[in-house]
């Protein structure tokens, strides 16, 4: 009975999480003048870290992380040859059955896979002759970007995996299934999340000329939501990460991860810069910086 009991409470606050964050979380990849990646992440309130990490053969990895039940998650990511992962949550029945003959591979060991790869081709290598799964909990879809103009939005859905490439110099995804609107006018896809989809898309399209940094900003800035926790724009080139809280685009860190520190960058009364490294850095001690 106690664990009927527990069964049903831990499935009733996977609800509640995921009626809040549902609408949650913008993304891009952009390969203009400049190689640019971007997020939103929109997420109820939690502590964030942000750290840097080793991976394989001297490999780092510098990653946004959140504190649910007990564990620090990865949201987003990049790595020092100019990877970029994330999650962000879609709406479906997650699939998590076994496909005949196939062996599964749950999305995480893809998406979290930047201590071993260099570029897209070594993401695909992990993925060939398997069946994605979703990760335990709620159903996720993955963009994954290299700095040598190659995009991949990976998406599980009931009739398998599907990767869909970048097929112009940039790529935008929400929270409704890419793999569901293949074809259509970005202007005129109808689905959850798809105003902010189209937001980001448009603005974009507008700046390809000249897109920098604070174009990122201003991009994700139009998607923003008042569950907005961070919003990063990643430097693949010079492998920097600059990051907004809370939406507060007045006050802008930036990450080093060749110096591995963290430092104010625009906004503040007085420049600060610490190390970071594995132990990381919670965003509740950057606010003090303000």
């Amino acid at each position: 009975m106690k664990n009927n009991l527990k069964i049903l409470l831990l499935c009733l606050l996977l609800l509640v999480v995921s009626s809040i964050t549902t609408y949650g979380c913008s993304s891009f990849a952009v390969y203009s003048n400049r190689t640019l990646y971007g997020m939103n992440l929109d997420y109820y309130p939690v502590e964030l870290r942000f750290m840097i990490s080793d991976g394989y053969a001297g490999r780092k990895v510098f990653s946004q992380n959140f504190f649910y039940s007990g564990n620090w998650v990865y949201t987003n990511g990049m790595n020092d040859r100019g990877v970029f992962s994330n999650y962000q949550e879609v709406i479906d029945k997650p699939y998590t059955g076994e496909a005949a003959d196939i062996p599964t591979l749950y999305l995480y060991s893809v998406v979290e896979s930047l201590g071993q790869v260099d570029d897209l081709q070594a993401v695909e290598k992990i993925i060939t002759g398997k069946r994605l799964v979703h990760n335990p909990g709620f159903p996720l879809h993955s963009m994954i970007a290299s700095k040598d103009g190659q995009c991949l939005i990976v998406e599980i859905q009931s009739d398998g995996t599907h990767l869909i490439k970048n097929d112009q110099n940039f790529m935008v995804m929400t929270n409704f299934y890419n793999s569901d609107h293949l074809g259509e006018s970005w202007d005129q896809i109808v689905d959850v999340s798809s105003i902010r989809y189209q937001l980001v898309y448009q603005g974009i399209e507008e700046n390809m000329g000249n897109f920098d940094i604070m174009t990122g900003f201003k991009v994700l800035q139009s998607a923003l939501q008042k569950i907005t926790l961070s919003t990063l724009i990643f430097d693949p080139e010079n492998l920097d990460i600059y990051i907004a809280l809370e939406g507060d685009f007045e006050h802008i860190y930036k990450v080093s991860m060749n110096e591995e520190t963290i430092e104010t960058y625009l906004g503040f009364a007085e420049e600060k810069r610490v190390k970071i490294g594995y132990s990381g850095i919670l965003v509740s001690e950057l606010k003090t910086w303000i």
